[in-house]
């Protein structure tokens, strides 16, 4: 009986030890990082009178993080792209919503303080109108280099003057008070602003897309605005780009440069944009997406600054690359590019690219197609860029991702990267927002691939969505969950989170907080000898 009791103990303390080797050689209990625990649903309450929830307001539809308060937590900044003001009312005029976040504890819950932003209030560079949209996208980054990250707000819709939806991008700043962050600082750029190379036309839709970067290494973040239907080199939504550079009062249009692709079809160039630095030599590059390119085949342009001169971003050092070099072919309506996303996939000193091919056919057998169903191509930096060499494609179908590929899921709608458990490699987030899986169409998936030297890899992968154990709410159709996705440290933890935009849930909207979780938690307080790889133990 002794002898029983005694072995029983000592097997139990070997499955324990072998799942613990597990957990610290990377195995299926941190495969991905995320977690349902302590998840978070968000959507909008009553609480701001000016701002009551309603019908249609797409809470959602845009996500972006920084640290807005400087407290070494990231805060989240989810765009209203529709919602309704009811001074007037004006409708369709979009707000944006604040929520802090705090070491330890992470996003503020529901039913919380919030901070709203609109165009109006006493610091107001612009008066909200009708079909503004304001927050509609949405990009961080620290432009005056003070330690505190701004929030730069597109407003696509926006007139400027007569010129109707010309667009423009509101720009706020941060601050160590709540109360001024990102509310007394604010300054409006359109493509009419003084020092602009260019004038609003109508529907250019300026601020589009929105990407940050440090392009010339000064430590002070740069922004860049995608305007996807300007009219340029005389072709009808040829697109082009804006890059305004941070200075130490915040960004200016004295260094502003305009990029277009030179080529004359409806590119809708800068429809999609990452920066990172893909080739490490310390200063950010630009991915610009073109999905219209060739019939919207589609083509991505990826700008290098020029070495040995002052650092600015060039179009005379560029790279394209569309599915014709790479593991597939290109087909007019596939839309590459239509979706980036930048990460360290390998855990090189380079950054990658995700490119997001949402309406690629795959193929389910030789004669039959699902069409629309979405693929993703990862490009890897290297010394000299990003090249082919090394890329990966992915689909619903790829092996041991979860789901199957399905007709007009689009997979690869919307991508993120985020190094959810610390690990030292990004992990791919893939949005599939038109997925069906429980009560009908267009519900929504985001399936999430775990990396290591080799890149995202499809063991250990799955999907999130709000039928998850452990998550709140439901799903249901048409609720396009994963429509837009952002990465950040809430928490303060050392592992990213992932927040999910679903701009139609219950016809209103919502985000999907979920939080990253340390590859090696057992030893994260430096037991023993404080390497996560080394241990010890007594027993009896």
């Amino acid at each position: 009986m002794h002898f029983s009791r005694t072995l029983r103990t000592l097997l139990s303390r070997c499955c324990w030890i072998v799942a613990l080797l597990l957990v610290v050689a990377g195995g299926p209990a941190h495969a991905a990082g995320l977690t349902a625990s302590g998840s978070q649903l968000f959507y909008e309450t009553s609480a701001n009178p000016l701002h009551p929830p309603a019908m249609g307001d797409q809470l959602g539809f845009a996500v972006a993080t920084g640290d807005f308060d400087g407290d070494g937590a990231d805060d989240l900044a989810i765009g209203l792209r529709s919602d309704d003001t009811p001074i007037g009312p004006i409708a369709d005029v979009g707000q944006v919503q604040i929520r802090w976040g705090a070491a330890g504890t992470g996003l503020q819950a529901q039913g919380a303080t919030v901070k709203y932003l609109w165009q109006g209030g006493t610091s107001s560079v612009d008066d909200p109108e009708a079909g503004d949209h304001f927050g509609e996208s949405l990009a961080a980054g620290d432009f005056d280099h003070d330690g505190f990250d701004d929030l730069a707000i597109g407003i696509p819709g926006e007139d400027v003057g007569t010129i109707s939806n010309a667009g423009a991008v509101e720009v706020r700043y941060g601050a160590a008070n709540r109360g001024a962050a990102l509310e007394t600082r604010r300054q409006l750029f359109h493509e009419n602003t003084t020092g602009m190379p260019d004038n609003s036309g109508i529907d250019d839709e300026f601020g589009h897309a929105l990407a940050t970067g440090d392009f010339d290494a000064d430590t002070f973040d740069d922004l860049v605005i995608g305007v996807p239907l300007e009219t340029a080199n005389a072709t009808t939504d040829g697109g082009r780009v804006f890059v305004l550079y941070g200075t130490p009062s915040g960004l200016d249009v004295a260094r502003v440069q305009t990029f277009e692709d030179g080529v004359e079809t409806p590119d809708h160039f800068g429809e999609a944009l990452a920066a990172a630095d893909f080739d490490n030599d310390g200063r950010s590059d630009l991915a610009v997406g073109a999905p219209g390119y060739a019939s919207g085949a589609g083509l991505v342009h990826i700008l290098y600054d020029l070495p040995g001169l002052p650092s600015t971003l060039t179009f005379s050092n560029h790279d394209s690359f569309w599915q014709q070099n790479l593991p597939d072919s290109s087909e007019p309506g596939d839309h590459f590019s239509a979706a980036l996303a930048a990460g360290n996939f390998d855990g090189d000193d380079f950054a990658d690219l995700a490119v997001g091919v949402p309406d690629e056919d795959v193929d389910l057998t030789p004669s039959i197609h699902a069409q629309d169903a979405g693929a993703v191509h990862v490009l890897f930096g290297s010394a000299v860029g990003l090249a082919t060499g090394r890329n990966q494609f992915w689909t619903a179908n790829s092996t041991a991702v979860p789901g199957e590929a399905e007709a007009g899921d689009r997979f690869g709608f919307t991508l993120a990267a985020g190094d959810f458990n610390n690990d030292g490699f990004d992990e791919l987030v893939i949005a599939v927002p038109f997925e069906e899986n429980f009560r009908g169409p267009e519900e929504g998936d985001v399936v999430v691939l775990p990396s290591s030297q080799t890149g995202p890899d499809g063991a250990g992968a799955r999907t999130w969505n709000l039928e998850v154990p452990g998550i709140l709410g439901d799903m249901n159709p048409g609720d396009h969950l994963g429509w837009s996705l952002a990465v950040g440290d809430f928490d303060h933890n050392g592992a990213d989170d992932l927040t999910i935009g679903i701009p139609n849930d219950g016809n209103i909207g919502g985000v999907l907080a979920l939080y990253g979780t340390l590859a090696n938690p057992i030893f994260s307080d430096g037991f023993e000898s404080g390497s996560t790889l080394a241990w010890s133990a007594h027993w009896p």
